[in-house]
């Protein structure tokens, strides 16, 4: 057997629920791992040296700009897969490819944003062959593979927001509703979830949520969204989404 005990249990475990993310895409939600995750995973079964991973093809499949003047670029990768036993003598392969599209306001934005997430995508494409912990239920549309429980739990456990203030001050301040686009006319922000961002509605408004958002602001600039000192978000009036 080419994997000890220990590798074959936490391979073979339920999926944590807690480990799985959504986004929202032309108005269907997609469940994923993100791949600073899956490169955590990797080191926990296999140990530091004990995987490697080789970019055996980087292709931009397309170029162009849209009415705005952005720059719309497709890229495609394919990522190898080396893991080694335990003795570092014997090794299994395996590759899969990846494709992203990123929209920004330079050439260069454009390229280095659908490279890296083509090169995530075809890895964590590649790294799901190997089992339940490496997000392999998820391409399961029942996701029986995965354990939502701890998901769940700390859901229930996660403290509310504003605690500090009395009934009357919440009852007084209703917090806006955040919910997904469902609307089937809405822009497609295709670029911006394959940087790990989600658009949702709140309230006349469409804002942006995820990591890093302000890192990522040329992304996000070139859908025509605003930033918001105020409440540290980025908007755009939902009257503009076509126009943008």
């Amino acid at each position: 057997m080419f994997f000890n005990d220990r590798q074959q249990k936490l391979l073979s475990y339920p999926l944590d629920g807690s480990r799985v993310k959504t986004l929202e895409k032309a108005g269907r939600v997609f469940s994923y791992i993100p791949t600073f995750d899956i490169v955590n995973t990797l080191n926990l079964i296999f140990g530091y040296d004990g995987w490697e991973t080789l970019v055996k093809k980087l292709e931009m499949l397309n170029s162009t700009t849209n009415q705005n003047g952005n720059h719309v670029v497709t890229f495609s990768a394919i990522v190898r897969l080396k893991i080694w036993d335990t003795n570092h003598k014997n090794y299994i392969i395996r590759e899969d490819n990846g494709i992203s599209v990123s929209i920004a306001k330079t050439i260069g934005e454009a390229m280095e944003t659908a490279s890296k997430a083509s090169i995530s995508d075809a890895l964590k494409r590649t790294a799901k062959s190997f089992g339940n912990s490496l997000g392999n239920p998820l391409y399961d549309p029942e996701q029986k593979d995965v354990d939502y429980t701890n998901a769940k739990q700390l859901s229930e456990n996660k403290p509310a927001p504003h605690s500090h203030q009395n009934a009357s001050q919440n009852h007084q301040q209703p917090v806006p509703q955040t919910q997904p686009i469902h609307n089937s006319a809405s822009q497609d922000y295709a670029s911006l979830f394959n940087i790990g961002l989600s658009v949702m509605q709140k309230g006349n408004k469409l804002i942006v949520l995820g990591d890093d958002i302000f890192a990522k602001k040329d992304s996000i600039k070139a859908y025509g969204f605003r930033w918001d000192a105020a409440s540290k978000q980025w908007y755009k009036p939902i009257t503009e989404q076509q126009a943008a």
